[in-house]
């Protein structure tokens, strides 16, 4: 019996046993793995379609003007760099403006644009023109009260008479020191507006400087144009302030004087300050038109509100713009990066602020990033059309603001998917 062999087994009867044990655990196995993989396939499908946003600032002309371009330059010498319109050194061509590019790189605070100032120097010379004429219609003033005062009547006493001659006089002082106070403040004004020209000048100077197009010789000559300017600036502002110290003494006495001639027996006499009225009236309107053209003067020179990328130009140097209009609008750049999208009804999953969500780029290279919600619309409104796969359709979704990390790579306006809810937890 020890060497009896063992009858073997017919493959018939071994693929009957796989297939009525072994089978059917591997079949009901693989179908439990694929539900388990469709599950999660369409649990990660986006539920919205989200758009980078676009955050602008318009450049507003602050005044009704013509365009003025930072610099001008020779298109046929790109070495000549000039502050102002004219002809090209070398070969007498008429230069270009050099302007804000459309898709251009700008720094926040930097100047783009300028006004044409040469409206506000003419006012300012009328200013100065005029304030001459009242100089002149105040020593005729003076004439007129010294003769009066010459043909007052001889019953008025001599104290009497000296006092309203002195009140004269002081009058007449106060206004020629308002008048000299206000002389110093234009010709202030107009040096200030010269010094600014002249400073963002320098600055294009020393980048040209930099960048080889201009020599030292010309930079040096430059600089020494704006120090004289500042120079002399800085000297006028202490005859404007000596003109400021005489202008308070002289009211003074001529307030003391006026309370000591109050207390005689007759009052000041009639007239003095119906003529003076109007002078003065004149002057504090020269003082007010003379402190709004420092402010449209120092509105002259645009400068971008926020960095970015100029992303429209509505209008180019030598152009009219009116006050109020956008000159270019900046698409800003920013540390943070936000995407809206729109969560279409119905819904399994409810949008909530610091709910975690899953963003796919869809542009090279594909990846997906983590992002969070931090604001939640307060309605349903209809869907931007750009967002739909079918623009002829009319959608509605909830608005839905998502952080996403600052140095990730989209554009304004470019369009991802956006995943809520158990996907974005994985």
């Amino acid at each position: 019996m020890a060497n009896d062999r063992p009858i073997p087994t017919p493959w018939r009867q071994h693929w009957l046993r796989i297939r009525y044990q072994l089978l059917p655990i591997l079949v009901f196995g693989g179908t439990v793995l694929l539900t388990i993989s469709l599950w999660r396939h369409h649990a990660g499908l986006p539920n919205a379609v989200g758009e980078v946003e676009v955050v602008t600032y318009d450049v507003i002309a602050p005044a009704s003007g013509t365009l003025l371009a930072v610099a001008w330059t020779c298109s046929a010498h790109p070495d000549v760099d000039c502050g102002e319109p004219g002809t090209c050194p070398v070969c007498k061509n008429a230069l270009a403006a050099r302007q804000p590019l459309l898709y251009q790189k700008v720094d926040a605070n930097q100047v783009v644009v300028r006004m044409d100032t040469t409206l506000l120097r003419r006012q300012i010379d009328i200013q100065q023109a005029q304030i001459e004429m009242l100089k002149a219609q105040v020593e005729e003033a003076k004439a007129r009260h010294q003769e009066a005062l010459a043909l007052a009547t001889v019953a008025r006493n001599d104290q009497e008479r000296d006092a309203y001659g002195d009140a004269r006089r002081l009058a007449m002082d106060v206004e020629r020191f308002r008048l000299a106070y206000a002389t110093r403040q234009a010709e202030i004004a107009g040096d200030t507006v010269e010094l600014q020209r002249q400073t963002e000048w320098l600055k294009e100077m020393e980048k040209s400087v930099a960048e080889g197009a201009e020599s030292r010789w010309a930079y040096w000559n430059a600089r020494m144009a704006r120090d004289v300017i500042q120079e002399r600036l800085n000297s006028s502002r202490e005859p404007m302030a000596e003109a400021g110290r005489q202008l308070k003494q002289a009211e003074d006495a001529r307030d003391k004087l006026v309370a000591d001639i109050a207390k005689l027996p007759q009052a000041l006499p009639p007239g003095l300050e119906t003529v003076l009225a109007p002078i003065q009236a004149d002057i504090r309107v020269q003082a007010e038109q003379i402190r709004e053209l420092e402010a449209q003067l120092a509105a002259a020179t645009i400068r971008t509100p926020v960095a970015g990328t100029i992303c429209r130009v509505d209008f180019h140097a030598g152009q009219n713009v009116a006050a109020g209009q956008p000159i270019l609008s900046i698409a800003a750049e920013g540390p943070d990066r936000h995407i809206i999208a729109y969560l279409r009804e119905p819904q399994a999953v409810q949008a909530k602020v610091n709910m975690p969500v899953l963003v796919r780029i869809r542009t090279l290279p594909l990846q997906t990033i983590r992002g969070v919600v931090t604001e939640v619309g307060p309605r349903v409104e209809q869907i931007p059309r750009q967002h739909l796969g079918d623009p002829r359709a009319r959608e509605w979704g909830l608005p839905i603001r998502i952080r996403i990390p600052g140095d990730t790579t989209v554009h304004p306006g470019e369009l991802v998917d956006v995943t809520f809810g158990i996907a974005a937890n994985h």
